[in-house]
């Protein structure tokens, strides 16, 4: 079985597009943050401003794992493919030595 490092590779680019796009979630999540403190003074804004923060950490977390994820896959897709490519070296110098003999 062969792997097709291009489509690993494009699959853990996917995902740090992934991860930017949540970032620009949690960027506009603040921006909101600071707009509504500035228009709105009422006792429910520590409600809203825990709920933000929830989210900010919770999308703190997911971008952080689909990064890891994507260096993971990338890492690996290589490692599988040198693998591969160490074990069809080793058999064509298998099969010349014994043309060779």
């Amino acid at each position: 079985m062969t792997i097709d490092i291009y489509a690993a590779n494009a699959q853990a680019r996917r995902l740090q597009e992934e991860a930017a796009s949540l970032l620009n979630v949690k960027r506009n999540l603040l921006n909101m943050k600071g707009t509504l403190e500035q228009g709105w003074q009422a006792t429910e804004m520590n409600y809203l401003n825990n709920a933000i923060s929830d989210m900010e950490r919770e999308i703190g977390t997911i971008v952080d794992a689909l990064q890891s994820l994507s260096a993971d896959i990338s890492s690996t897709a290589s490692q599988l493919k040198r693998e591969e490519e160490e074990r069809e070296a080793a058999k064509a110098a298998g099969l010349l030595a014994k043309k060779g003999s």
